[in-house]
């Protein structure tokens, strides 16, 4: 990790030579002509054998570190420029790319000055917050004047219920999709921010969005959800009884007592929520409330939406009642996953890169 990513105060003689892109920002030229040659120019003088030391944000202990990137210039390809830190496992903890491919602008020239933010991700040194900020200093001295990105980040609850591992990648069952957790706490994406915005095809979808999760917190209310859990919980008794082991088997690919687990553990969740947050109009206000250590509760009780699966599922609301499986609507589900999918097929574009 030294050699990697080192702290500048502790290693003064034997630091390499590194950029500071926050001196450059001090005197960054605007209207540049030829963006790559202006690249060439900043960063050659701290290259070697495709390896660049910059200098990174100071984060909340008031330190700076050096990161160690690896570096991707060429003329004639379509992607001209890419810089990724070098870390354990060679985990990209931020990766800043042109990539003509994907259209944000319709003028060649300014399409050409626009860059990706591909991956970006907290560390034990900096918050996501200050990478972000970071980014967009060092897009702005290079000469870009637009970032987008996919918002792929999620959050981690290490305590939930191990009866809600993933379907498709076990391994992640701990990982909630922080784009969900955003528009649900402050109703607003994470990313706005920093002055990134959804698009989807050139239409920015922030309207949208925040028409519908109004919408969402105004419509749906705890009563609501009292009434799907009446329902299911009569649905459990007529399957005990009736022993349609095979339904639910071939139905949900869970055995009869697993699957009623399932809903027992998202109900003992809700009920938890209800206890704690009843004087609030719905469970989704009590998101503002969302915390490190009650996440559990609020994620355990989100299966019941299946917003942590890679794709949406149907079963939960498809139960078997006098010998058919019919549908018991879960309060709010259509709606949320209008949200997320606008949320998914969305780009957060930036189109005038600034730093406040």
């Amino acid at each position: 990790m030294a050699n990697k990513v080192i702290k500048i105060t502790e290693f003064p003689s034997s630091l390499p030579n590194y950029w500071n892109p926050y001196h450059s920002f001090q005197k960054s030229a605007s209207n540049i002509d030829n963006i790559f040659t202006h690249i060439q120019t900043m960063l050659s003088p701290f290259i070697n054998s495709n390896i660049i030391y910059i200098l990174g944000p100071m984060n909340q202990n008031l330190e700076q570190y050096v990161y160690k990137f690896q570096i991707n210039l060429n003329e004639h390809d379509d992607i001209f420029f890419k810089i990724t830190t070098i870390e354990q496992n060679e985990f990209a903890t931020l990766s800043i790319r042109n990539n003509y491919f994907t259209k944000i602008h319709d003028n060649r020239e300014d399409q050409r000055k626009s860059c990706e933010l591909s991956n970006v991700s907290k560390n034990d040194i900096n918050s996501g917050k200050d990478l972000i900020e970071w980014a967009k200093i060092i897009a702005i001295v290079l000469g870009f004047i637009s970032m987008y990105l996919q918002d792929n980040s999620y959050i981690t609850c290490p305590i939930r219920n191990k009866l809600f591992n993933r379907r498709f990648n076990k391994s992640k069952n701990h990982e909630f999709p922080l784009r969900t957790l955003s528009i649900l706490k402050k109703r607003i994406g994470y990313y706005s921010n920093f002055n990134f915005y959804p698009y989807k095809k050139k239409v920015n979808k922030r309207d949208v969005i925040e028409k519908k999760i109004n919408n969402l917190f105004q419509t749906v209310s705890w009563a609501d959800f009292d009434l799907f859990f009446s329902k299911l919980n009569e649905t459990i008794g007529i399957i005990k009884k009736n022993k349609k082991e095979n339904i639910i088997s071939k139905k949900f690919n869970k055995n009869l007592n697993s699957w009623i687990k399932y809903f027992e553990e998202i109900k003992k969740n809700y009920d938890y929520l209800k206890d704690k947050f009843k004087q609030l109009p719905s469970p989704f206000y009590a998101f503002k409330y969302f915390n490190n250590d009650n996440c559990k509760f609020f994620i355990d009780w989100l299966e019941l939406f299946q917003i942590t699966y890679t794709k949406y599922l149907t079963e939960n609301y498809e139960v078997y009642k006098n010998n058919k499986i019919v549908t018991i609507e879960i309060p709010g589900i259509k709606l949320l996953n209008e949200i997320n999918s606008i949320l998914i097929e969305c780009k957060w574009i930036c189109y005038s890169l600034n730093v406040e």
